[in-house]
């Protein structure tokens, strides 16, 4: 597997055996993920440094979710739901959108995604999971920053763009 820049357009793809298997991008004013594959890809130091720093230094922050039977973070994992309109009250809307998970597993961090919708329905295809920066998609908090976690993602994949880390801005308690 490998890591392939396009500084130009802005993006990056995860490429195995000229299969792409994530894209990262934008569609409008949202930042985006696509995931071409339903099974977790496995983000290593060898692979990239840059990605995997900036993803585990993701991780390693602490945030508050709105919705948070939907969107949530649970030890060395994030479950993010889509930013997109639908009405989160109603199962039958909120199971029709995919939801990102990044986990930090045995020096790995794995990205896939879930969709209750595919799965009851046993069906197989890519997901788009979309993040609305600047406070204006779903609400979440970095609890040490104050920046919402859309606006971390975005960082995170731009940094790795272009080959920097994200600095860790982490309030010091004087």
């Amino acid at each position: 597997m490998e890591l392939k820049r396009d500084v130009q357009n802005e993006k990056l793809y995860l490429i195995d055996n000229d299969k792409v298997l994530l894209e990262t991008g934008r569609i409008g004013a949202e930042f985006v993920i696509h995931l071409y594959v339903n099974y977790p890809i496995v983000i290593t130091k060898k692979l990239d440094e840059y990605l995997y720093i900036n993803l585990k230094e993701l991780l390693e922050n602490k945030y508050v979710f709105f919705n948070n039977q939907l969107s949530y973070q649970i030890d060395n994992k994030i479950v993010w739901f889509s930013d997109c309109y639908c009405d989160i009250e109603d199962s039958e809307e909120s199971d029709r959108v995919s939801r990102l998970i990044i986990e930090y597993i045995d020096v790995q961090i794995q990205i896939s995604y879930t969709n209750p919708f595919y799965e009851k329905y046993n069906i197989d295809r890519d997901a788009i999971i979309a993040f609305s920066p600047a406070g204006n998609g779903f609400y979440s908090r970095n609890i040490n920053t104050g920046l919402t976690f859309q606006d971390d993602v975005a960082i995170a994949f731009y940094k790795t763009l272009v080959e920097d880390y994200v600095k860790s801005k982490k309030k010091v308690k004087k």
